[in-house]
């Protein structure tokens, strides 16, 4: 998370002094961890002790495009109560595990930093949060954030990291090689070209094919629209 929270910070200070600062304030992310055995990405890592398919790790949503009435908002002392109220109910359902020592793949100190940091800092109530954290619309998102570990045999990135939502492609030193993604359960790898990873892995290709496959729920109540299929 130390990663990605840095990567988020260069990206918006790269975007502040370029043509992107208006879509840079609009930005937001839902960020996921591909399980990985062996891979310097820690969360990667982590996830791989608790899922096959993904470890859910937060909803970022810059101050930009928070609501008017979010940025006006004062913080409340018991906004944490509230929150980890909701979210102990169904943190498991989306699987996102804690990888604190203390609560190792449980609830609720982690996730409670991720909604101090990303939702109560921007003005964004408990349940306002919880409701973006547990959307998973079919919506126009796109791959918006990208984490990987170049595999020198292979010749590819294997995708540690993954984030969806609206704004530009956070800025990211990825080699130019093609993207995969960790085998599913049949051992099925898909590649995605480096240059058309937004156009080819879209959020309902990702739902459907990661997400779904151990959160069946989230397709039957979200269901995918039009597929793009990787290779």
């Amino acid at each position: 998370m130390i990663f990605l929270i840095a990567l988020l910070f260069s990206f918006f200070e790269t975007a502040a002094s370029t043509s992107n600062k208006e879509e840079s304030g609009n930005w937001t992310t839902a960020i996921f961890a591909l399980p990985l055995r062996k891979t310097k990405d820690a969360n990667a890592r982590d996830c791989y002790h608790f899922s096959e398919r993904f470890c859910y790790l937060g909803r970022f949503i810059a101050r930009g495009a928070a609501s008017e009435a979010a940025t006006m908002r004062v913080k409340r002392t018991d906004d944490y109560y509230q929150f980890r109220d909701l979210i102990k109910l169904v943190y498991k359902t989306i699987n996102w595990y804690s990888f604190e020592k203390v609560e190792w793949g449980g609830c609720c100190m982690k996730q409670l930093g991720v909604y101090k940091e990303w939702g109560q800092e921007h003005g964004i109530s408990p349940q306002e949060y919880y409701e973006e954290v547990i959307n998973f619309t079919s919506d126009n998102r796109k791959v918006n954030l990208i984490s990987a570990q170049y595999s020198r045999s292979l010749c590819v990135n294997i995708v540690t990291s993954i984030g969806f939502g609206t704004g530009p492609i956070a800025a990211h030193e990825n080699h130019q090689a093609t993207y995969i993604l960790s085998p599913n359960t049949g051992g099925m790898i898909h590649f995605f070209p480096y240059d058309k990873i937004r156009d080819q892995l879209t959020w309902d290709w990702f739902k459907l094919n990661i997400l779904c496959e151990e959160q069946a729920w989230i397709c039957v109540k979200y269901p995918p629209n039009a597929i793009a299929s990787g290779s």
